[in-house]
């Protein structure tokens, strides 16, 4: 099954197989990716379960998330483009962007981690 988002005049829609599924038309096209990303994890049947499932994380790496919140110009801010060469700032290797949108489920663990 092939899924895309694409724009519909101003809003954004789900293609599923190249056709409009008429229900799944949205005003942002942000929660029609994040749709997308679901129904892909559905028909990879990939199972997320966010609400039961801890991420572990450093003082130091808590700081650093609510000094990424604090910044009004930052929506999850991955990569530093300021230098010549792109930096990541986060990788969800450690599972840090699902920390920085699910402060929640965060639970802070010493230096030694």
């Amino acid at each position: 099954m092939k899924i895309e988002v694409k724009e519909l005049v101003c809003d954004w829609g789900i293609f599923i197989n190249g056709e409009l599924s008429k229900d799944l038309i949205f005003i942002s096209k942000e929660n029609a990716k994040e749709v997308k990303r679901i129904m892909e994890l559905d028909n990879a049947h990939i199972s997320v379960d966010r609400s039961t499932t801890a991420i572990n994380i450093t003082k130091s790496e808590e700081y650093m998330l609510k000094q990424f919140r604090k910044a009004s110009f930052i929506d999850v801010g991955i990569v530093d483009y300021s230098g010549t060469v792109p930096q990541v700032l986060i990788s969800n290797e450690m599972r840090l962007v699902d920390a920085y949108l699910y402060p929640e489920l965060v639970e802070v663990l010493d230096e030694k981690g």
